[in-house]
Formats: structure tokens, sequence, C-alpha cells
């Protein structure tokens, strides 16, 4: 309250010196405009004071961007004070005005996580410094030229400061509009009047000292200095509590700032290239630089993420017995599986199968139209399977394993002929096999286990049924055989 009520008399004070006029008035309104300034940065420090976490930096840059103009009020006092140095004093004031607009950009840009990386902070203070160079480059090109004050070239100037303290305010209405927490929503309701209002007296106050002032100009600019110290008193109103933006609103508003900023650089320096040509096309050249640098360093995080999400799911499917690429059961559940069976005191059909002729697959096709073969055989062999209790699982490589609890010799037989033909019903194109489509060999082995001390009994079976796999392979491929060597339809079971 004490720094509002302070802004607040001060300007009151302003608009009478400047309506009552007077040999002195100038001095006195320039000495009760930076006071009224003064008290709107001491009203964001205070409130910055009051605010935790990231907040704090948020109000700390808003009043740095204050102070700017607290200085820009200051040289032009000075200028009044030593005329001599008039035109110089005025130049600086000009560029201390457009050095405000490093922090308003800086603080509408940043998305103020605290997981942005380091290069990218740099990259966005980099782009608003650009901005304020641009500025002051017009400044210095219409003060300094060969006709310093153009008439045409003043208000040229004046145009571009309109659009981009008009740009500011937009974009910090915006990032009002996207942000989810209270003291974010508050910070931006009063960044955001501040601009606008700015924006509006600016605009104005800069037309009348074109045309000559008039008494109450000057007083016009204290107003948003005004509104600030009392936004930053006062606690946020009760629409704003209530008001509470999407995820998805907030993420797209957050994305679309920087990109805004980088336009309206590239805007203002093709603008500039008419008066300037060197400095104009050098800072468009810079942006592009800039923006495309920050979206290289999203994107390389980005899929640093990635990679590391991938890495924690194939790792977490793994624990969780499940095999990355194809979503089957992974050769640890399988050998779980089989335990658990043979433990059970039933017997356990164990069906090994490989991808014939893979590898020459894989060299004609590629890996990746190799992967995608390897999770269509896989939902192929799993889709055959008829009971709750069989098991389908990836055993490594191109090689899969089928598991049947309890089952009959014959059982296990077609069931065998049924993985065959899901296989050769993909259709798969493969010239390198003889049959001109993916087709696989199998090797089947079943086993009892009656007692649970007759060593392992898994390591056995797959021992078995693996050797079968092999007699299939060297048989011509795309058929079963079984743990015995018997092509019949008849499987054999074996005591472990």
């Amino acid at each position: 309250m004490r720094y509002a009520g302070i802004a607040l008399v001060l300007t009151l004070l302003h608009l009478l010196v400047a309506a009552r006029g007077g040999t002195h008035a100038d001095i006195i309104g320039q000495l009760l405009r930076i006071g009224v300034f003064a008290s709107g940065v001491c009203a964001a420090l205070q409130r910055q004071r009051r605010t935790r976490g990231m907040g704090r930096v948020l109000w700390a840059l808003l009043a740095l961007a204050l102070l700017m103009q607290v200085l820009w009020a200051a040289s032009m006092l000075a200028s009044v004070l030593w005329p001599a140095h008039g035109l110089a004093l005025a130049i600086a004031a000009s560029v201390l005005s457009a050095l405000y607009t490093i922090p308003c950009m800086y603080l509408i840009t940043s998305a103020f996580t605290g997981r942005e990386p380091r290069l990218v902070k740099a990259l966005d203070t980099g782009m608003s410094v650009l901005l304020a160079a641009l500025l002051i480059l017009l400044i210095s090109t219409v003060m300094g030229g060969d006709t310093p004050g153009d008439v045409a070239s003043v208000r040229l100037a004046i145009w571009h400061a309109d659009v981009i303290d008009f740009s500011l305010a937009i974009l910090a209405t915006v990032r009002l509009v996207g942000a989810r927490g209270l003291g974010r929503r508050h910070f931006y309701l009063a960044t955001s009047a501040f601009l606008w209002v700015n924006a509006i007296a600016a605009a104005i106050y800069n037309r009348l000292d074109m045309a000559g002032q008039t008494w109450w100009g000057p007083v016009l600019i204290d107003v948003a200095f005004v509104l600030v110290a009392v936004l930053a008193w006062r606690p946020p109103p009760t629409w704003l509590r209530r008001y509470v933006p999407s995820v998805q609103a907030a993420r797209l508003i957050a994305a679309f700032a920087p990109v805004a900023i980088a336009l309206g650089v590239l805007i203002l320096g093709i603008s500039l290239s008419r008066l300037n040509f060197i400095g104009g096309a050098s800072a468009v050249l810079l942006a592009a630089v800039l923006y495309g640098l920050r979206v290289a360093v999203i994107q390389t995080q980005h899929e640093d993420k990635q990679q590391l999400a991938d890495l924690s799911n194939r790792q977490l499917l793994r624990q969780l017995g499940v095999d990355p690429l194809t979503a089957i059961a992974n050769r640890g559940a399988l050998d779980a599986r089989m335990r658990q069976i043979l433990a059970s005191g039933v017997s356990c059909s164990l069906m090994m199968i490989d991808i014939d002729y893979f590898k020459q697959f894989n060299d004609n096709h590629g890996h990746v139209l190799g992967d995608r073969c390897l999770v269509q055989v896989a939902a192929a062999l799993k889709g055959a399977l008829q009971r709750s209790s069989d098991l389908v699982a990836r055993y490594g490589g191109e090689e899969f394993a089928v598991v049947l609890p309890d089952a009959s010799a014959q059982e296990t037989e077609q069931m065998g002929q049924r993985l065959l033909a899901a296989v050769q019903g993909l259709h798969i194109a493969h010239p390198s096999s003889p049959l001109g489509y993916v087709t696989v060999s199998i090797g089947v082995a079943i086993g009892r286990h009656d007692w649970l001390d007759e060593g392992d009994a898994v390591t056995a079976l797959l021992q078995a049924a693996d050797h079968a796999l092999y007699q299939a392979k060297a048989d011509g491929r795309n058929r079963i055989r079984h743990a015995d060597g018997d092509a019949g339809q008849r499987a054999p079971t074996f005591d472990l």
C-alpha cells in the first residue's frame, strides 16, 4: 500500500505542476516522474520479497524493466538541466528506454520451470538483447544521421516503438491466459496491465511530443507505474483465482512465445534495413541463427529424453517378463513358466520355433523390416494358441518358444501344425526362401517331471527341443521334428 499510495500522490502532484506551469515546472515535473517510476520499482521489489520460488525471478525482472524507465526519466531530466548536451542525453534516454525490452522479453519468452537447458536460456536472452539492439540502432540511425530529427525518420522510429510496445503487451496477455499457477497469473496480470497502459501512453506521448506537446502529455506515462504499484500491492482478484487454463493450452502458449519474438526481430530487422541495410540484414541473419540453435537444442533434449524413456520402458518390460519388441513373454518368463508346469507334476510340451533364412531376410530387407517381421510372426504365434494356460515367448533373436501344459502328444502335434499354418498365412515376401515367403521350423519335446530332485529339468527340455529344431532345419525347414527324430504324427515323451 505504501508505494502505491506514494506513486498516486506523486502523479497527482505532477498533474498539478504541469497544469500550473511556470519557469521550473518542467524540472519539477521530471523529478516527480522519477519518483513515480521509482515507487513502481519499489512495489515490484516488495512483492518479489513476499514471493517464493521462480516467481521471485519474475518480479525481479519486472523491477529491472521498470528501473530502465527510471534511468530514462533521469536522462530526460539531465537533458533539461544541461541543454548543451541535450542531443547526446536524448539519445541516451532513448537507448535506456529501449533496454527495458530485454527483461520484458525474457520474462515473456522463458518458461521458468527450472528444467530449461542453460543454452536455451542464453539463446532467449540473446534474442531479447538483439531486439533491444535493433531499437537502439534504429534510434541512433534516426537521431544521429545526416539529418537528425528528420520528421519522416522520427515517425518511422515511433511506429517501430509502438509495434514493440504493443507486441510485448499482447504476449504478456497471452502468457497470462496460459499461466496455470495463481502466482504466475497474478504476475502476468500486473505485467500485461503495465505494458498495455505504457504502450498506449507512449504512443500518445510521442505523437504529442512531435506536435508540440500539451501540458498533460508528460503525466500519461506515470499512469502505468501507478497501476503496476497497485496491482503488486493488491492480492489476486477473485476471477483470476477461478480461472485455470488446461495443461494443453498452457504448454502451447509457453511454446509459442519464443516463436513470436523471433518473428518480431525478423520484421524489425527487415524494416530497419530501409535505413541501415547492413545492420538490418545482419540482425535478420543473427535472429535466424539464434532461433535455429534454440530449436536444435530443444529437439536434441527431447530426443535424449525419449531415448531414456525408451530404455526405461525396455528395462521395465524385461522386469515384467515382456519382450520389448514383440510384446510377448521373454526368456525369463519362459523359464519361470516351464519350472511352474514341471513342478506341478503335469507334462510340459515345448516347441522351439525358428524363422527360416532370417539372416538372408535381414540382409535383403534391412533390420527395420526384419523387426517388423518378428513382430508379425510373434502375433501370429500368439493368435494360434487356444488355451489361456499356453504361452508363447521370444527366446532370442529370430527364435521363439511355445509351452503347452498338460497337453497330449496328439494335441501338441496339432498345435505345431497350427503354428506352421499361422506363419505361412502371413504371406510375408521372402525371395531368399524356396517358398518365396516367410516360414518357420519347429522342434518339439515333451517332458514329465514327477519328482523335483532330478537336476535341471528346464535345461534338459530346452536342449531336447533345440536338438529337434536343428533336425527340422537340416531336413529342409518349414516342418516339425521331435526330440527322438521321429517325423511322424506322434510326438513322443521322455523322462527327465
